[in-house]
């Protein structure tokens, strides 16, 4: 908090709007702090107001609160991109001391938690078995399986456009042969009529002596 002090008061005699606090803010960060800010939504990165208010709210709780804690407790927030939950986790990972960037045990452990706390069951289930040799794979893995999410989220609109295509055509059809079944059944009936009328008449002939 007092580090945080001393910046805003350094930053109002410059007399610059506050919104621009924010890149010189981001520059003033080092180590975990640096890499807090990295997974921030882009809005509150850009907002001072938003980005001072998490700045209190993560880093005051350091008082209440040890790395390893805070790490081991972490979870993924309700509409948080799973990507954004990563990066925050590998920070709480490096403030708590972890050594998880370069493979071993504690790699594979860090691993376990993102996906053990990432609240994507389907992300969980492609994951949880495959052999993942450091968070760098890790990354690369979900960033593939998000793309292939995507890519099927836009198809499902032309797939229900063309089924829906598909069976306007297959109801027409029908339609069609429902028309023409009853084209041929009134043409047959009308011959069967016929054909009674003319044996129910009575036949004359010429010539005949009465």
């Amino acid at each position: 908090m007092q580090w945080l002090r001393k910046f805003m008061y350094e930053m109002k005699g410059t007399h610059t709007p506050t919104n621009e606090w924010c890149m010189t803010f981001e520059l003033s960060l080092q180590n975990g702090a640096l890499h807090w800010n990295r997974q921030l939504p882009r809005k509150t990165k850009r907002t001072w107001k938003l980005l001072s208010d998490a700045f209190v709210k993560y880093y005051c709780s350091k008082f209440t609160q040890s790395a390893k804690a805070r790490y081991y407790s972490a979870k993924r927030e309700d509409k948080e991109h799973v990507c954004d939950y990563l990066n925050r986790l590998n920070g709480y990972a490096r403030n708590a001391g972890v050594q998880f960037e370069n493979g071993g045990r504690e790699a594979k452990d860090h691993v376990d938690h993102f996906l053990d706390t990432c609240d994507d069951r389907g992300l969980e289930g492609r994951l949880y078995h495959a052999p993942v040799k450091d968070i760098h794979d890790l990354e690369e893995m979900i960033n593939d399986i998000l793309r292939s999410r995507e890519r099927k989220t836009a198809r499902e609109p032309s797939v229900r456009r063309h089924r829906s295509q598909d069976d306007d055509r297959r109801r027409e059809t029908g339609r069609t042969r429902v028309r023409g079944a009853v084209s041929v059944a009134n043409d047959v009936t009308e011959t069967m009529v016929d054909a009674g009328n003319d044996a129910t008449s009575p036949r004359t002939g010429r010539g005949l002596p009465w």
